[in-house]
């Protein structure tokens, strides 16, 4: 709680100063809540810090809370570390350590050559060497 005092201490907007104290001592929080904070004309006001206290508040609230904060929060900017995302099991944080690995194992993996056409089959008439003949050995005609 005092710690929520303080967060709030530091907003200059006094209506969303409520709010975001609201959601940080609230056991549940509801999508109104979450968007009476974010649709705010001065959420983007908000340190990192404050942003972070909200996005753990709201880690253990239904989906649909999270969603609404997701839709107007780039949870990927930093501020959000700890927080769970809608639909997941791991931390932002743990996500980004997990696509970090995947794209080094996916970078380091030899590539397979493509399937190179072999040698072509020769055509008649293509074969190496002389051209055939047309109408057998030369012949010298008797007189």
């Amino acid at each position: 709680m005092e710690e929520a005092v303080e967060l709030v201490e530091e907003i200059a907007d006094e209506e969303l100063a409520e709010d975001v104290f609201e959601v940080l001592t609230e056991e549940e929080v509801t999508v109104e809540d979450i968007e009476e904070i974010v649709k705010d004309d001065n959420f983007d006001t908000l340190t990192d810090e404050q942003v972070s206290a909200v996005a753990e508040a709201i880690n253990d609230q239904p989906d649909e809370v999270k969603d609404a904060f997701e839709e107007e929060v780039d949870i990927f900017d930093g501020a959000t570390e700890t927080y769970v995302p809608s639909g997941s099991n791991v931390t932002v944080s743990q996500r980004r350590t997990v696509i970090a690995v995947t794209a080094v194992v996916t970078t380091a993996m030899p590539v397979p050559l493509a399937a190179r056409p072999g040698p072509s089959a020769p055509t008649p008439g293509s074969a190496g060497g002389a051209p055939p003949s047309q109408g057998g050995p030369n012949r010298k005609s008797k007189k």
